[in-house]
């Protein structure tokens, strides 16, 4: 969905797809240079996927979830909650089969590890 020849293009046709965000929906963007990058790539608007030849005769359901995890701003995405409980994934979840974490994940052992992914 997003394929680009390098991460400056991938930034471009997220962007192309998404729109241009606005001011507030890149708040949560610390680097600068990434914020003058996306505004670089000039006004779009967003596309409706209902209309784009990769969608045609999906389901609708399907495509309104699409839709809302696919939101710039990660605010303004769905949950993941929201995302299981959507009724295009009714039929799959059960929320007794899903285990819920107590408390949240540590992954700090992530921090400035160098070596390859195993």
């Amino acid at each position: 969905l997003f394929q680009g020849k390098d991460y400056m293009h991938q930034l471009q046709v997220i962007i192309e797809l998404l729109g241009t965000p606005s001011t507030e929906e890149m708040d949560f963007i610390s680097n600068s240079s990434a914020r003058r990058a996306i505004q670089s790539f000039g006004k779009h608007r967003k596309r409706n996927l209902a209309r784009m030849s990769q969608f045609q005769g999906c389901n609708p359901l399907g495509l309104d979830l699409l839709q809302k995890m696919l939101v710039f701003d990660p605010q303004g995405r769905c949950t993941i909650d929201e995302a299981l409980e959507h009724p295009y994934l009714a039929d799959l979840h059960d929320e007794n089969e899903v285990p819920v974490a107590s408390e949240m994940f540590d992954l700090n052992f992530e921090q400035g590890y160098k070596g390859e992914m195993p």
